[in-house]
């Protein structure tokens, strides 16, 4: 199983909370995300930002993920 430890959108000195919206994306499509400003607003206006996500299958060690504005991010539990 995929557990999510954090996730942000923005840009470093202006980011959101995904949470809600990453759970929820990753539910519904699969273990896919969009970063894009549907996720918890847009922290910076005008600017380029990237979704981060930190996550653990199972009792591994926690792998990171990012994904720039507009780009989608499959969050993946490799067998």
């Amino acid at each position: 199983f995929r557990r999510v430890l954090f996730r942000s959108y923005g840009v470093r000195d202006a980011s959101c909370n995904a949470r809600r919206s990453v759970r929820d994306q990753l539910e519904r499509n699969r273990g896919v995300v969009t970063a894009n400003d549907q996720l918890c607003g847009d922290p910076a206006p005008n600017q380029k930002k990237r979704l981060r996500v930190v996550y653990r299958c199972g009792d591994s060690e926690p792998a990171r993920a990012f994904a720039r504005q507009g780009e989608r991010l499959r969050l993946s539990c490799g067998r």
